[in-house]
């Protein structure tokens, strides 16, 4: 969608900048905001999702961490199952009100068991 020559131009005609993977709009005296974000899965996170790496479209912004979980609960509701899971942005543990920004590296750390 970011990358559509009818949004190119509503950005351009409204004065808005366009991100790589993110974009305001506003209408009517109505924000929308649209996020493109990449999301890294392991272990069961990555079952659950079918798939390493997760391309989520969200316009729920600003995104924080606790956000991201609910968003991915509704799409994939076996996440609900899961006893925990941590989230990482940018290689450090994310904290539920962490905000989530464009270009952020976001990995999804299922609980471990060992011995």
């Amino acid at each position: 969608m970011l990358s559509s020559p009818v949004f190119k131009k509503i950005c351009s005609l409204t004065g808005h900048f366009l991100w790589p993977s993110a974009a305001k709009l506003s209408f009517f005296d109505k924000t929308i905001w649209h996020m493109e974000l990449e999301v890294v899965a392991f272990g069961i996170a990555r079952d659950i999702l079918g798939q390493p790496n997760l391309n989520l479209e969200v316009d729920d912004t600003p995104l924080t961490v606790a956000k991201l979980l609910e968003t991915l609960k509704t799409r994939y509701p076996a996440f609900r199952d899961l006893a925990s899971l941590a989230v990482a942005v940018n290689a450090a543990y994310a904290t539920p009100d962490q905000v989530i920004i464009a270009g952020d590296e976001v990995v999804l750390i299922p609980p471990v068991a060992g011995g």
